[in-house]
């Protein structure tokens, strides 16, 4: 099935300020779009490097300019939730108050649940004890909230509007291949009928493309179909079933390597590409790293699967992942796919 992570944070990347309109529209309205606004991943890494909950998709640290002057720069940190978890209104906290402390000034944290249970929608933290008392509010979005408002996202040219339909259809579809296709096509048809600039047309393709994905004799009835809609346009964007190889690889092998731990030979994509990566994914990401990189993936491997299994870690684990041989490590990661406990992980009960 499709991953989501990287067409995601490819969309929010390249179309940052239509991100925002659509899904935070109050807080568009106040920013200073001519002044610019940068994506500053160097001081989100030292604040994310333990805090991996679940399945992530995009986390961003955004810095924008507010059209008060008086009220200087602000950070906006963008999360991206792809399933429930139970821990993840306190990850978003720790996330704000390291920003916080590390930045200065203002710091806000935006929240978009992309899953599918419309029941999970956390937007606060709390915490008390002995007449203490913390309540901590964050904005939150609901994606499966749309699907009340699907022929109003149809009439909005925002290609955020587009995405958002993709991603439910992509979820709601599943195994269907015959219906996956038709909603595919559909939305791909979209796309001539509004006659998008090329670039946000290649972008939307390719976002409708990976999360959409197909058998490949249904990718070839979707390529014949697009070559006849080009001809009786008269237009030229079939150049995009090549790009859509393209991103696919680029995403998957260089040295961003967030989608699934395959590029683990440059040392900067290591941590990332498996945090990212699913269990299956990471072992075969490690499996094509170049050996200069095998230990250190392996340490952060391990280390990310049993976050994701056993959230919070007591210290004797991280003692253990790095005082271990990159056999241990082997030996120990299938371990985290069937254990129940940490214990279970390292074929021992003596962690004094």
């Amino acid at each position: 099935m499709a991953e989501y992570d990287s067409p995601w944070k490819n969309m929010l990347e390249d179309f940052f300020p239509q991100f925002l309109d659509f899904f935070f529209p109050s807080a568009a309205k106040e920013i200073d779009w001519p002044r610019g606004f940068e994506f500053r991943e160097t001081e989100l890494q030292k604040v994310s490097r333990d805090a991996a909950v679940g399945k992530l998709l995009v986390d961003k640290l955004i810095r924008v300019n507010r059209k008060a002057r008086s009220e200087g720069r602000v950070h906006l940190h963008v999360e991206i939730q792809g399933n429930r978890q139970r821990a993840f209104p306190q990850r978003v906290f720790h996330y704000y108050t390291r920003l916080a402390h590390l930045l200065g000034g203002q710091v806000v944290s935006l929240v978009i649940l992309a899953d599918m249970q419309p029941r999970w929608r956390p937007n606060r933290y709390e915490t008390g004890l002995w007449g203490q008392h913390l309540r901590w509010t964050f904005p939150m979005v609901k994606i499966t909230d749309y699907l009340d408002e699907w022929e109003q996202l149809e009439r909005d040219p925002n290609p955020f509007a587009t995405v958002v339909r993709a991603h439910l259809k992509a979820k709601q579809t599943g195994r269907d291949i015959e219906d996956r296709y038709a909603w595919k096509l559909r939305l791909i048809k979209q796309l001539y009928d509004r006659r998008k600039p090329k670039a946000e047309f290649v972008a939307l393709f390719n976002f409708i493309d990976w999360v959409l994905d197909l058998p490949e004799n249904l990718e070839k009835r979707i390529e014949r179909e697009i070559l006849e809609i080009e001809e009786e346009m008269n237009v030229d964007y079939v150049s995009t079933i090549e790009r859509r190889a393209e991103a696919r690889g680029i995403a998957l092998g260089e040295a961003k390597g967030e989608a699934r731990g395959i590029a683990l030979g440059e040392a900067k994509g290591e941590a990332r590409g498996i945090a990212l990566g699913e269990a299956k994914g990471v072992a075969r990401g490690i499996a094509l790293g170049e050996a200069k990189g095998e230990e250190k993936a392996l340490r952060a491997t391990l280390e990310t699967l049993l976050r994701a299994r056993f959230d919070v870690l007591p210290p004797w684990t991280l003692t253990r992942i790095q005082e271990a041989t990159v056999v241990d490590l082997n030996a120990w990661i299938p371990n985290c796919l069937l254990a129940t406990s940490l214990e279970d992980v390292f074929e021992t009960k003596d962690h004094t």
